[in-house]
């Protein structure tokens, strides 16, 4: 074994206990943990959900009409020369 592996080796251990923990808490939906008697829920703002989706679909659509549709308009504008 390499002196340099050695010595990262001997100053940190693994444990898989530890990481299989850190994968769990990665898939958590929320960063930190709120302690539901010391804090309210938060009340969900839909107006700025419903215009997020709205503004999202203003571009996602017809991107992907674009995206989707070049065969076709490059086919019309082929026929006509």
């Amino acid at each position: 074994m390499s002196p340099i592996i050695r010595q990262v080796a001997s100053r940190r251990t693994f444990s898989i206990l530890t990481r299989a923990r850190q994968v769990a808490r990665g898939f958590e939906p929320h960063p930190f943990e709120r302690y539901p008697i010391s804090q309210q829920a938060a009340k969900a703002d839909w107006g700025k959900l419903v215009k997020r989706t709205a503004g999202n679909a203003v571009l996602y659509f017809p991107g992907f009409a674009f995206v989707l549709g070049w065969p076709l308009l490059a086919e019309k504008a082929l026929r006509r020369t």
